[in-house]
């Protein structure tokens, strides 16, 4: 298994991707939100790879080459579909249901938490359709400021995710 990435540009925008017999397994596209946040924007492993192994290895190295190259960073953050169905306006089917727990549960196997870290998936009781979710990288934790900065990009990015 081979790791790669590939810079986009000057602002910290990376594609890093997951090799295995030179063909790409999983791949993953990341950026820098603030001096101490990145984001992931999304992770995907392709189908026939899914449920082994890939995507966990792939996570697992890129948090540690983010560790690796940046000393202030304090968080991995990313955003994923709500799992409090009740809190959401339209009905999803049960496999989307059991999609979205599945999803929740692997971020949380590998470490991830809910963004503030008080077990609050809705700061502020603003988010309505997704959950926003950590990896700390290092000792010092996510402070209020962290969160702001990720809020603020959310509204900016994706503001019919916020309530009214």
């Amino acid at each position: 298994m081979k790791f790669i990435q590939v810079p986009l540009n000057e602002d910290d925008l990376v594609i890093h991707a997951t090799l295995v017999g030179g063909k790409v397994v999983c791949h993953s596209k990341i950026h820098r939100l603030s001096e101490t946040v990145w984001r992931l924007f999304w992770i995907e492993t392709t189908g026939d790879k899914r449920s082994h192994g890939y995507g966990s290895a792939h996570l697992k190295n890129l948090i540690d080459q983010i560790k690796n190259l940046d000393s202030k960073a304090r968080g991995f953050a990313f955003e994923i579909p709500s799992r409090h169905f009740d809190r959401l306006e339209e009905k999803l089917e049960t496999d989307e249901q059991l999609e979205r727990q599945r999803r929740g549960l692997f971020y949380e196997r590998l470490g991830a938490k809910l963004w503030d870290g008080h077990n609050n998936p809705y700061p502020n009781n603003q988010l309505q359709k997704v959950e926003l979710m950590w990896f700390q990288l290092s000792d010092t934790l996510i402070g209020q400021s962290d969160i702001e900065v990720m809020l603020a990009y959310l509204k900016q990015t994706h503001p019919y995710w916020f309530s009214n």
